[in-house]
């Protein structure tokens, strides 16, 4: 079987990006942890930037989407950051984590919040859903919702980021100019309002449940 979930904690979260900078901030403020420390914290996906930063040894490995396989048999918190938008078996990932985990274990979990416009949120995004149907997958699988919250993607300053292109019209950048091969194109900016337009739609919910 073809291994469909290859951007699974890789791709969104893999560089000290901006983006992944504000969702780090975000992540810690809303676990209460800066870093932790020791095996009873596994993260779902490949090692990336944001699990790194938290001080996360402990990763899965193989297709997500046949079942979780993990270096020790349970842990007492897990941590899914944008990992179950890059499955298609959800319910297969959800029951894995909650075998995994210890009694009264906790599981964090982030995912793209489908709103009532839908915005693509990039490559390998087999499903995203609206956030009342993330906590009743998470309740049909064993997991007692604690709290959760709605939070941007992008820090308030890359809304200028767009601007940043009509100007390489008049004055190019130094080795980032409008001519080379990896430069947005421009008529998709609309000079200026796209980056304004995924600040305002893209939003994610970041959940903390419990293994009951």
């Amino acid at each position: 079987m073809r291994q469909i979930n290859k951007w699974s904690g890789q791709f969104t979260a893999s560089l000290p990006a901006l983006n992944n900078k504000h969702r780090l901030r975000q992540i810690r403020n809303f676990i209460g942890v800066n870093s932790y420390k020791g095996d009873f914290v596994l993260d779902i996906g490949a090692k990336n930037f944001i699990s790194e930063s938290l001080g996360i040894t402990q990763n899965t490995r193989g297709d997500l989407n046949k079942g979780v396989v993990a270096p020790l048999a349970s842990y007492k918190f897990i941590t899914c950051l944008e990992v179950l938008n890059h499955v298609q078996q959800d319910l297969t990932l959800l029951e894995g984590i909650h075998g995994l985990l210890e009694d009264g274990g906790t599981l964090y979990l982030s995912t793209p919040a489908l709103g009532m416009f839908a915005y693509s949120h990039g490559k390998g995004n087999y499903k995203e859903l609206k956030v009342r149907n993330t906590l009743m997958l998470l309740e049909l699988c064993g997991f007692k919702v604690i709290r959760k919250k709605i939070l941007t993607c992008y820090p308030f300053l890359f809304i200028f980021y767009g601007f940043l292109q009509p100007l390489r019209w008049f004055k190019p950048f130094p080795g980032d100019t409008i001519h080379h091969a990896g430069a947005p194109k421009a008529k998709w900016y609309f000079f200026g309002t796209r980056p304004i337009l995924k600040w305002l739609l893209h939003r994610y919910v970041i959940i903390e449940a419990r293994k009951v």
